[in-house]
């Protein structure tokens, strides 16, 4: 594994995949989907390289690179994003974890744009159990 060029290593590698992932946040609120784009898949490689493809935090930019590819109206790539989330998230929180829900709702939503509305019921019943088991009811 290499290091930053001011010899800091992952943790630093990780605060600047962080930051990355915050202006690439900001950019999508103000719909600069290419300046965002360019954030998310910066932080993501970081991401993946220190972390691994299946840590919570690179499914946390897989979810935002979805966000930015749905806003286009590209909702095939949204939706490869969305399951790539949902499959770290389930891998690494389990399947019951509200983060697990929320790309649950991600993949339907995507589901819905597509017209696949069979796959996206599918989608938010998963979606409401776990948040009403997460509840207690």
């Amino acid at each position: 594994s290499s290091s930053s060029s001011s010899g800091g290593g992952g943790g630093e590698n990780l605060s600047v995949g962080r930051t990355l992932h915050n202006l690439g946040v900001i950019y999508c609120d103000r719909r600069e989907h290419d300046v965002a784009m360019d954030c998310f898949e910066q932080s993501l490689r970081i991401r993946k390289s220190v972390l691994g493809k299946r840590h919570p935090s690179v499914a946390d930019c897989m979810c935002w690179i979805g966000r930015v590819h749905r806003e286009r109206g590209s909702y095939r790539s949204a939706l490869e994003c969305f399951l790539s989330a949902l499959c770290a998230r389930e891998d690494a929180l389990g399947p019951n974890h509200p983060d697990v829900a929320e790309a649950l709702r991600n993949v339907g939503v995507v589901h819905d744009d597509l017209g696949e509305h069979e796959e996206s019921l599918r989608c938010y019943k998963r979606c409401l159990h776990i948040r009403r088991t997460a509840l207690g009811g």
